[in-house]
Formats: structure tokens, C-alpha cells, sequence
């Protein structure tokens, strides 16, 4: 997707959530999305959940499911 468009989607997404307080599954591969719009993650090796954190405790030194990504 164009970076342009993307930042616009998770600008949209964000102002949708503080608005309207809602829950948004936003399923990606583009982890700087993912970490800008989300307050919970699910990580997903080989359909297998392998992590659900924070994106702020989703860095490799501090969780073991989320070093691999």
C-alpha cells in the first residue's frame, strides 16, 4: 500500500477508536502500523498464537514471543 495512504488508514483508525471508544481488529504485516494503533498485539507464527503483549513490551529483550518478529 502507498505510505501515504497507509498513514492516512492509521490516522482513520485512531481517531475512530478515541471518538467513538470502540474495540478494532486491524489484522497487517506492517508492524510500525501495528504498533501505532494498538493497545493489545496477537502474534501469529504458523497459526499458532505465539504472543499477545503490548506493543510496548513487544521488543525482543522483553518478550520471548515477540523477539522472532
Amino acid at each position: 500500500m502507498d505510505p501515504i495512504i497507509a498513514a492516512g488508514i492509521d490516522q482513520l483508525i485512531l481517531e475512530l477508536k478515541r471518538a467513538f471508544r470502540m474495540t478494532i481488529i486491524v489484522v497487517t504485516h506492517e508492524l510500525a502500523s501495528a504498533f501505532l494503533i494498538a493497545d493489545r498485539m496477537v502474534l501469529i507464527d504458523k497459526g499458532n498464537v505465539v504472543a499477545i503483549e503490548r506493543p510496548q513490551r513487544c521488543a525482543p529483550a522483553r518478550s520471548r514471543g515477540c523477539g522472532s518478529f
